[in-house]
């Protein structure tokens, strides 16, 4: 495998610049390119007959790149790989789903409700993304809430690392937690002791 890799200065609104990486895979029979712009992702454009170890030894390769935490291939996350089997939340997955489901509304009943029977179904975009899935629909769906976002909380910090995290629902269900960034991408999910009051939207 023979790699290509440019630096390119983009310019932004506001005078702004950023540099964009792209790369590109020679193996011979078929080329690869990637390109890294804004943020951590970076997606790869294959040629008609990939081949999967080929796209492998690309992510992986782009995994040991500085900045780089997500790669892509057709929108499906390569690297990191998604999740095999669903897991339990984790503590601080937890703690801000709580925080978000704090809102004083009866409508927020009901997935307060769910929220106990709920798992991880796909990380891969941590700390971006974490998608839910519920092991039980023993409990009703929050009928005036039927899709999202719904809930949403911002940091307290502002400017470069200012977040705002989102609550999603489908079909009344909680779906998942969504994290926005505006400067800075977020090396972690936020904590709750770091944002503002949970809102409806």
């Amino acid at each position: 495998m023979n790699v290509e890799k440019q630096t390119h200065s983009k310019r932004l609104g506001f005078g702004e610049e950023y540099n964009q990486v792209d790369y590109t895979f020679d193996f011979g029979e078929r080329i690869y390119r990637a390109s890294q712009r804004l943020g951590s992702g970076v997606e790869i454009k294959a040629p008609s007959d990939p081949h999967d170890d080929e796209l492998a030894a690309v992510a992986d390769y782009l995994m040991a790149e500085a900045g780089i935490r997500h790669v892509y291939y057709e929108d499906r996350p390569l690297r990191p790989p998604p999740l095999q089997e669903p897991r339990p939340l984790r503590p601080d997955e937890r703690l801000l789903l709580d925080h978000l489901l704090a809102v004083d509304d009866p409508r927020v009943a009901p997935l307060r409700a769910q929220a106990e029977h709920v798992y991880v179904a796909e990380d891969a975009r941590l700390p971006l993304d974490l998608e839910f899935g519920i092991s039980a629909r023993v409990v009703p769906p929050a009928v005036p809430l039927v899709r999202g976002p719904v809930i949403q909380a911002h940091t307290i910090r502002e400017g470069a690392d200012m977040l705002t995290v989102e609550l999603w629902l489908k079909e009344g269900y909680l779906h998942s937690i969504e994290v926005d960034w505006y400067d800075d991408e977020p090396a972690r999910l936020p904590r709750p002791y770091e944002l503002r009051p949970a809102e409806l939207r």
